[in-house]
């Protein structure tokens, strides 16, 4: 749609980087709607990069996410992932081997393509697979089996 309006209002010497840009400087809303897109777009590229087992886009698209933590106020997060990024770049050069050859930062339980997810959402699917239909809490009511 982006594209399509600016065949539709560019003039013949502007550049699509030239349009955008004039176009955030005269609409609010094209600047809104622009950076929306921009941060889903990263959002989107950081869970591609696990999916993917790609440990280096991982770390740059978090680097490009780290204004949005400290615009939403996520305090947290804004103080902690920029160490966290120096850390994953100051890695020692068999670690960063082990995470880029044998994908070791991320785990695929079905080993299919897109398939990888970080290793604290696999550990919540066990954990919930743990206490669904009443598996870990019938133990607790259970003597015998709480023993």
């Amino acid at each position: 749609m982006k594209q399509e309006a600016y065949l539709a209002s560019a003039s013949d010497e502007a550049s699509l980087a030239d349009w955008e840009n004039a176009m955030r400087q005269r609409s609010p809303t094209f600047l809104f709607w622009d950076l929306v897109m921009k941060y889903k777009t990263l959002v989107l590229i950081f869970v591609r990069a696990h999916r993917e087992r790609n440990f280096s886009l991982f770390v740059e698209v978090l680097e490009q996410l780290v204004p949005l933590f400290f615009v939403l106020d996520h305090i947290n997060y804004a103080h902690w992932v920029p160490i966290h990024i120096r850390d994953m770049k100051s890695l020692p050069e068999y670690v960063i081997c082990e995470f880029q050859e044998r994908h070791h930062w991320v785990l695929s339980k079905t080993g299919n393509k897109f398939s990888s997810m970080p290793l604290d959402q696999a550990h919540e699917q066990e954990n919930k697979m743990v206490k669904g239909s009443g598996e870990a809490v019938g133990l607790t009511e259970n003597p015998v089996a709480f023993r």
